[in-house]
């Protein structure tokens, strides 16, 4: 899994695909639908994400929603 798409985001961006995907695991993306202008894009790349594995996945983005934050 390449995260760079992810880490290219600003963190506004990165901080809301991840909250999705804590939210809702790999149904996540489909939060981001309806963000306007950049829904789509959001929505493949948390689905890019979302396919990790439960146990990787979830503190990966724990730590990618702390980093994002701090940004902000």
């Amino acid at each position: 899994m390449d995260l760079t798409k992810f880490r290219n985001l600003s963190p506004h961006n990165q901080a809301l695909i991840a909250i999705s995907i804590l939210l809702d695991g790999r149904e996540g993306g489909n939060f981001l639908e309806i963000i306007q202008p950049d829904g789509d894009i959001l929505k493949k790349i948390a689905n890019q994400v979302a396919v990790l594995d439960p146990e990787i996945r979830m503190p990966l983005i724990g730590s990618m929603l702390r980093a994002a934050i701090e940004r902000l």
